[in-house]
């Protein structure tokens, strides 16, 4: 005689969820910030707050910051996210954020 045991599992994307995916966000940007002087703690902490309410409502799926050159719009370095319903976040991986970009002539931006 055998068995068999099934367990089903259900994880539903909260606001909890949505703030620790932020919380690394922040995290990274406050690197960035460390490196660069950009963006400052306030908009690291408003940025933050933005992308859990996106992501609660399920309006956010990717997510970039970076900095992008004055003169032709192109980027210099940016740090890219993909938000999944699942709780879970993909990034670049530890270590992405370069230390010594030329970000002279640049403006900060996130898409």
């Amino acid at each position: 005689m055998s068995y068999t045991q099934t367990i089903t599992t259900t994880q539903t994307f909260t606001m909890t969820s949505a703030k620790y995916i932020a919380s690394k966000i922040a995290s990274d940007l406050d690197q960035v910030r460390l490196f660069y002087g950009n963006p400052t703690e306030e908009s690291i902490s408003k940025y933050s707050l933005e992308a859990a309410i996106l992501m609660k409502e399920k309006c956010l799926k990717n997510l970039e910051y970076g900095f992008k050159r004055s003169s032709d719009d192109k980027v210099v370095f940016s740090v890219k996210y993909t938000v999944a319903f699942d709780g879970t976040i993909t990034d670049d991986g530890p270590g992405r954020i370069p230390s010594g970009a030329n970000v002279e002539n640049t403006y900060f931006f996130y898409f």
